[in-house]
C-alpha cells in the first residue's frame, strides 16, 4: 500500500517499529522453541528483523533478501558493523529465490505477504530452501484500516469501497495457515494478537504513521477509490476520525509457522 522505493519509507518503518503494536521483538518470541543457525530473512526491508534476530541469537548467520535494492542498501546501513559480517545481502524475486535446496534452518517473512502476487508460489519456495525440519515463520497484518469503524457513514462507505478494489491484500493474515498447508508444511500453528489503539499516545503515534502511509500510498488509493478527490477525502476523514470517541481502531496480527 506504499511506494516501495520511497527513500522515506525506511524512516516510517523505523518509527512504526517503536509503536507497541508493531514491535518486532514481541513477534519473534516463539522462535525460542527452535534451534537454528542459517536464517533467511525474506523481504528483509530496512533490516529490523535481521537486527532483532542477531540481538537475540548472536551465533546465527542471516541471508537478508529483498526485491528492492534501495531496501538492501538501507538494511546494510542500519546494522552495526559487528553484525554485518554475519549477514549476506542480496536482492531478487521472492518467486525464484537464488538459493539451493535445503539451505536454511529458518525462513522468516514479515509484512510482505500482503504485497505478493503469488503467495502460494513464494511459500513453495520457502519450503524448497528449508532443510528437513526447518521452520517457515510468517508475520502479517489482517484488517489494518479495514477494521476501523466510525459513526461517520461517509468514511465507512469509503472503507468498504477500498476493501473491494484495493490491490494489496489487507486481510492476508488469516490466509497464512492455508499457504503453509498447501505447501506441505506440518505442525502448523497460529497466534493471533489483536492490536487496539485506545490511549491518546497510541492514537497520536498511529495518526503520524498513517499520514506517511497515505502519502506514500496515494497512487494506490487513487486507483482503488477512482480519483484523486476520493483518495484525499478518505485520507482527511480517516485521520480526522481517528481521535473520535465514536471510532474503533484495531487490527489483528497473525504469527504463523510450520515445519518442513
Amino acid at each position: 500500500m506504499y511506494a516501495l522505493e520511497n527513500l522515506k519509507e525506511s524512516e516510517r518503518l523505523d518509527y512504526q517499529n517503536t509503536q507497541k503494536q508493531y514491535r518486532v521483538k514481541e513477534e519473534l518470541r516463539f522462535l525460542s522453541d527452535f534451534d537454528f543457525k542459517q536464517v533467511l530473512d525474506a523481504g528483509c526491508g530496512s533490516g529490523a528483523v535481521t537486527k532483532s534476530l542477531l540481538d537475540a541469537h548472536p551465533y546465527i548467520e542471516v541471508s537478508a533478501f529483498d526485491q528492492s535494492e534501495v531496501r538492501i542498501a538501507q538494511a546494510k546501513g542500519s546494522l552495526p558493523g559487528s553484525y554485518r559480517k554475519k549477514v549476506r545481502f542480496s536482492h531478487g524475486d521472492l518467486n525464484e529465490l537464488p538459493f539451493t535446496d535445503a539451505s536454511f534452518d529458518l525462513v522468516i517473512c514479515r509484512f510482505a505477504y500482503e504485497y505478493l502476487e503469488s503467495p502460494e508460489k513464494v511459500t513453495q519456495e520457502f519450503h524448497r530452501v528449508l532443510k528437513p525440519g526447518g521452520v517457515a515463520y510468517l508475520i502479517d497484518l489482517d484488517g489494518l484500516h479495514l477494521n476501523t469503524w466510525t459513526a461517520n457513514t461517509e468514511l465507512n462507505d469509503l472503507i468498504k469501497e477500498l476493501n473491494r478494489h484495493l490491490s494489496v491484500d489487507l486481510c492476508v493474515g488469516r490466509k497464512l495457515r492455508s499457504f503453509l498447508f498447501t505447501s506441505q508444511f506440518k505442525s502448523i500453528r497460529s497466534v493471533i494478537d489483536t492490536q487496539i489503539f485506545q490511549s491518546k499516545d497510541d492514537i497520536d503515534m498511529e495518526h503520524k504513521n498513517n499520514e506517511q502511509r497515505f502519502h506514500f500510498a496515494r497512487k494506490t488509493l487513487e486507483a482503488a477509490l477512482g480519483s484523486t478527490e476520493q483518495a484525499e477525502k478518505f485520507e482527511r476523514l480517516y485521520l480526522n476520525e481517528m481521535s473520535s470517541e465514536g471510532t474503533e481502531i484495531f487490527f489483528n496480527k497473525f504469527i504463523t509457522w510450520g515445519i518442513k
